[in-house]
C-alpha cells in the first residue's frame, strides 16, 4: 500500500524527551475522506522524540487503488504536546491526494463526473447570460436554451477550471442539453464548455487556456458573421486553446466549412475529435476545415498548433488544412472517404505531417508542400481493405525561392505570393508516391524558376524509402536513408469509438 511519511523537527532544549500527537484532517472544498485510509478513518498518531533527537518521521498508509475523481486536500495538525512546546507558525502541514482532474500529460482537460462534483462547486442554471465563476465552479445547465448569449468568465486555474456544462454525463448527443442558435463568448482564463450539443452556435474564445470538450457542434450554417465554428482570438491572449473529444458534424454547403478560419492563436490543440460530413458543395472559393494564418505575412508565427488522433470522415473540401505559419504538427490522424481533401503547407517553416492515414482517398495530391524545411514522414494511403491506396505527395518547384530570408524580399506585399519552391524537406517512410519538383501552375502558366532544392526523399530500398519517387524540377536532391523511419510502421486507424463524445 502507498505509504506517506512526513517530518517533524524540534529545536531548543534537546536533552529531554518529548512527544506531540498528530492528526490528519480534511480541509478545503474537497476534503480528504476517511475512506481513503485503512479502517475508514483519518489517520492519527504520536511523534516521539528521544533525548537529543531532533527529528521524528511518522508515517501512515493509504488504501491502494485508483485515484479519486477530484484532487482532495487536507492538513496534518500537531496538538497537545507532552514535554515540549509547538511553534504556532509550524503546527500544520498541507497534504493533497491528486485526483483524476489533474490534467494528463497532453493537457486534455476531462470534465468531472457529476456524481463526483462536490455541491460547493456546482451551480445549477436554466439560462445563459453572464456567468462569472469562482475557481473550480461548474455551471450546470438543466434545460435546453435557444437564441441566447453566454459570457463565461472568471479566474479559473489549472485543476480548478470554470466549466459551463450540461446536466448529464451521456456519451451520446441525444442525452445532452442543447443550445440552438446561441452565441458563446469565453472570456476568462481556464474556462470552457463540456457535455453540450451546440446547434448552429458560434463560439468566440477570448482568453488563455480555454477549452471545448465532450460536446457536439452541429448544423452550423454560414449565416453568422464569420465562417468559422470556433473563433479564437489571435496571439498570446488566447494561447493554449483546446478542442478535444468533440463531435463536429453536419456542416453542409455552400460554405467554406471552416472550423478555424484564419486563426493565429498560439499552442492550440485539436485532438481526439470526430469530424463528420463537412462539405463544400456549391461554395465558389477555396474551402478548408482548418485555415491557420491569413497571408504570407503570417509565415513567421511559431504556431505550435498540435492536431492529433482525429477522425475525419466524408469531408469533401478543397483541403483539410492550409497552413500559412510555422511549427504545426499534424500527426496520427485518420482521413476517410474525403476525396481529394488533404494537407497543404502553403507558407512557413518546420511544419510536420507525420503518421497520417488516408483511407479511400482521391487519386490526386493528398499532401502538397511549399517552402521548408518541413518533415513529411510515415504517412500512408490505403483502400478500405488495407491495400495500397491512391493519392500522392507533391513537393513543389516555384516562381519564388523557398528560403524565407530570400523569399521575403522577393514577394510583393499583400499579393498572397504562393508560388514558392520547397527546400530542405525530410520526406521519408511514406507509403505514398512522392513527386519532387512539380511545377507550380497559376494564371495559365507554370513556374519552375526555382527548383525544389536539397530535399531528402529517401533511398530506393530499405525502411525509410517512400512507395515511389519521381524527380522533376529539382536540384541537390538527397536519396539518403535515415534510421527511425519505416514505411511499414503500423498506423492506428482512428474509429468512432475512440474519438469524439464516445472517446475513452
Amino acid at each position: 500500500m502507498p505509504t506517506y511519511t512526513f517530518k517533524v523537527h524540534r529545536t531548543g532544549n534537546l536533552a529531554v524527551p518529548c512527544s506531540v500527537p498528530w492528526q490528519l484532517e480534511g480541509a478545503g472544498a474537497n476534503p480528504i475522506p476517511g475512506s481513503a485510509f485503512l479502517g475508514g478513518v483519518l489517520p492519527s498518531g504520536i511523534a516521539n522524540f528521544a533525548a537529543d533527537a531532533v527529528l521524528a518521521q511518522p508515517s501512515f498508509e493509504l488504501l491502494a487503488g485508483t485515484r479519486p475523481a477530484l484532487s482532495q486536500t487536507g492538513r496534518l495538525i500537531l496538538r497537545a504536546p507532552v514535554g515540549c512546546k509547538i511553534d504556532p507558525a509550524a503546527d500544520r502541514h498541507a497534504l493533497t491526494l491528486k485526483g483524476q482532474d489533474v490534467p494528463v500529460s497532453d493537457d486534455l482537460y476531462e470534465p468531472i463526473r457529476l456524481a463526483d462534483l462536490p455541491p460547493s462547486r456546482r451551480t445549477d442554471v436554466t439560462t445563459l447570460g453572464t456567468r462569472t465563476g469562482a475557481a473550480g465552479e461548474n455551471f450546470v445547465l438543466t434545460q435546453d436554451v435557444s437564441g441566447a448569449t453566454l459570457n463565461l468568465g472568471g479566474p479559473g486555474k489549472l485543476g480548478q477550471e470554470i466549466v459551463f456544462r450540461g446536466d448529464t454525463d451521456s456519451s451520446a448527443a441525444t442525452g445532452l442539453r442543447t443550445l440552438t442558435n446561441c452565441t458563446i463568448n469565453i472570456v476568462g482564463d481556464f474556462c470552457g464548455l463540456a457535455r453540450l450539443v451546440l446547434r448552429n452556435c458560434r463560439i468566440q474564445i477570448n482568453n488563455r487556456s480555454c477549452f471545448v470538450t465532450r460536446c457536439e457542434l452541429t448544423n452550423f450554417t454560414a449565416t453568422k458573421t464569420s465562417d468559422d465554428m470556433l473563433d479564437v482570438d489571435a496571439g498570446e491572449k488566447s494561447a493554449r486553446f483546446s478542442c478535444h473529444k468533440c463531435d463536429l458534424s453536419n456542416r453542409l454547403g455552400p460554405n467554406k466549412g471552416a472550423i478555424f478560419s484564419k486563426t493565429e492563436a498560439l499552442e492550440m490543440v485539436f485532438a481526439y475529435n470526430l469530424v463528420d460530413k463537412h462539405e463544400k458543395h456549391g461554395f465558389s472559393g477555396s474551402s478548408f476545415l482548418v485555415y491557420y494564418g491569413s497571408s504570407e505575412d503570417t509565415t513567421n508565427i511559431k504556431s505550435l498548433f498540435n492536431v492529433h488522433h482525429n477522425l475525419f470522415v466524408d469531408c469533401d473540401m478543397n483541403d483539410l488544412v492550409e497552413i500559412k505559419a510555422s511549427d504545426m504538427d499534424w500527426h496520427d490522424n485518420t482521413t476517410e472517404r474525403c476525396g481529394n481533401s488533404g494537407l497543404r503547407i502553403r507558407h512557413g517553416r518546420r511544419n510536420k505531417l507525420r503518421r497520417n492515414l488516408f483511407l479511400e482517398a482521391g487519386s490526386t495530391a493528398l499532401i502538397t508542400v511549399r517552402t521548408g524545411p518541413h518533415e513529411i514522414t510515415e504517412n500512408q494511403a490505403r483502400t478500405g481493405s488495407g491495400a495500397a491506396g491512391a493519392g500522392n505527395i507533391i513537393l513543389y518547384a516555384g516562381k519564388l525561392h523557398w528560403d524565407y530570408e530570400v523569399w521575403k524580399d522577393q514577394r510583393v506585399p499583400g499579393a498572397e505570393n504562393n508560388w514558392q519552391a520547397t527546400g530542405q524537406c525530410l520526406v521519408l517512410g511514406n507509403d505514398m508516391p512522392v513527386i519532387n519538383g512539380r511545377e507550380s501552375c497559376g494564371t495559365n502558366q507554370c513556374f519552375h524558376e526555382y527548383l525544389a532544392t536539397d530535399n531528402n526523399v529517401g533511398p530506393n530500398s530499405g525502411p525509410s524509402r517512400n512507395r515511389s519517387v519521381k524527380l522533376e524540377y529539382d536540384q541537390g536532391t538527397k536519396r539518403t536513408a535515415v534510421s527511425g523511419y519505416d514505411i511499414d510502421t503500423p498506423l492506428t486507424r482512428m474509429v468512432r469509438g475512440a474519438v469524439g463524445l464516445r472517446a475513452p
